[in-house]
């Protein structure tokens, strides 16, 4: 009778082990851990740790949760076992690093999917050259929800949504870092965990519970948040759970990321804009908390920020946009208005914590954590934020997109022509993307 189950598996990693220790130099290629975090000991260890080990330790090993000093390991299989996706990231002068593999044999699956942290790596940024990345708490941890791909012509200058979102953040965590001349050991790195939301594939609860300290979920062109389809409500009950069972955890959402927001926490309708697609650097005039909390904290000025110290915010930001749909009737309830366009009634909107509410900690450590003063007001009361506009967008990105509405006959020549002016105005993209950073403790 064939194994299954455990047994199984000790057989198979007790075969790929006696190959590799009969290369020369193949004991390197043996993985710290096997795939669900267990250490990885060879069968006479195995057979003495059992007999020393009460089952109360055997079953601290089944947890799944793999030990921090073998992530890079765990990774460097990853990329030689996986061909398909790619991992990238980014030492702290930008260079590209290794690019391998990245798993993605279950994401042909149609049932929900939990997986391992490095199956869903895409990138880690603002690393120093050389360090290892054994410390979670020097990382911040994203998990990105991809509801869609960007234009081909542009994903071939910028990669996929995941990509463009750190094409904003990576300057600025840089400008950061050079600014405050950060020791190492102050260092944060940005940490994006990829999973494809069309596919239904999500972070695991251990994932919930002790890696991740933000979801960001993207735009979308293939379904309309106002769909019925699994993928659509699947996500928007994860962001209900993510509300009732993970208050910690900030959730942020980009366009379509606003609709499912406004969808999952209404009752609000996500329609077709009567006034038609509203496309290029657009005017948002702000509430009174949207000039506090969509202007960044240098510009609106806190202790710590001297150059913005008693300067008046602004009452609107420039900001790019691509969309014909929009959130329908008044705010989710314990939600506020931030931001609206002449076009678009709900441009941002924001839930945050109870002011008599003790405000839930990351995981990491922030910078301004360690100099005892914490990420300011309001940024820091942040939980869901939601923005219609494309703050990580610029006009190589939409110019594109126009020219398919165009071509498809979205767009008149003449409606055409006019997207194309205005996106090719200034915009506040890059300000909008500090004010996030600062929602996520990097200040």
């Amino acid at each position: 009778m064939a194994q299954s189950g455990p047994a199984a598996r000790e057989a198979a990693y007790d075969t790929i082990r006696q190959v590799a220790e009969s290369i020369p130099g193949g004991e390197k290629l043996i993985p710290a851990v096997d795939q669900h975090g267990r250490p990885n000991t060879p069968p006479q260890d195995r057979k003495k740790k059992k007999q020393s080990s009460s089952s109360g330790d055997a079953d601290s090993h089944s947890s799944g949760a793999a030990t921090p000093s073998s992530s890079k390991q765990q990774q460097q299989q990853q990329q030689q076992s996986q061909p398909n996706g790619k991992y990238r990231q980014q030492d702290s002068n930008g260079r590209d690093g290794a690019e391998g593999g990245r798993s993605s044999s279950q994401s042909q699956s149609q049932s929900p999917i939990e997986s391992s942290d490095d199956e869903h790596i895409s990138r880690i940024v603002n690393r120093e050259e050389g360090s290892e990345h054994n410390d979670r708490q020097r990382s911040l941890t994203v998990a990105f929800m991809k509801c869609d791909e960007i234009h081909e012509s542009a994903k071939e200058v910028h990669g996929g949504y995941e990509d463009v979102i750190h094409n904003l953040f990576e300057p600025i965590l840089k400008e950061r870092t050079q600014a405050s001349k950060i020791q190492d050991k102050s260092r944060l790195e940005l940490r994006t965990l990829v999973f494809d939301a069309r596919k239904r594939e999500y972070p695991s609860e251990r994932q919930l519970r002790t890696t991740i300290d933000a979801v960001v979920i993207s735009g979308s062109f293939q379904d309309g948040a106002s769909e019925d389809t699994r993928w659509i409500l699947r996500l928007a009950g994860f962001l209900i759970k993510l509300y009732d069972e993970f208050p910690r955890i900030r959730i942020i959402g980009i366009c379509f990321g606003l609709q499912i927001i406004a969808r999952a926490f209404g009752p609000n309708r996500i329609v077709m804009n009567p006034k038609g697609h509203e496309i290029g650097s657009t005017k948002l005039h702000l509430t009174e908390l949207g000039k506090r909390i969509l202007h960044p904290p240098h510009e609106v000025g806190h202790e710590g920020h001297e150059g913005g110290a008693g300067r008046e915010a602004r009452d609107h930001i420039m900001l790019q946009q691509v969309h014909g749909d929009i959130v329908e009737g008044e705010v989710p309830q314990d939600f506020e208005l931030l931001a609206w366009s002449d076009q678009t009634p709900i441009q941002a909107i924001a839930h945050l914590y109870p002011a008599d509410a003790e405000i839930p900690k990351f995981l990491h450590t922030t910078l301004a954590e360690e100099t005892e003063a914490g990420p300011p007001s309001p940024w820091n009361r942040v939980h869901v934020f939601g923005i219609q506009g494309h703050p990580e967008w610029d006009e190589s990105i939409i110019l594109p997109i126009i020219d398919a509405y165009e071509e498809k006959g979205t767009l008149t020549s003449q409606q055409a022509d006019e997207a194309r002016k205005r996106t090719r105005l200034e915009h506040d993209g890059r300000n909008v993307g500090r004010a996030l950073l600062a929602v996520l403790g990097f200040v």
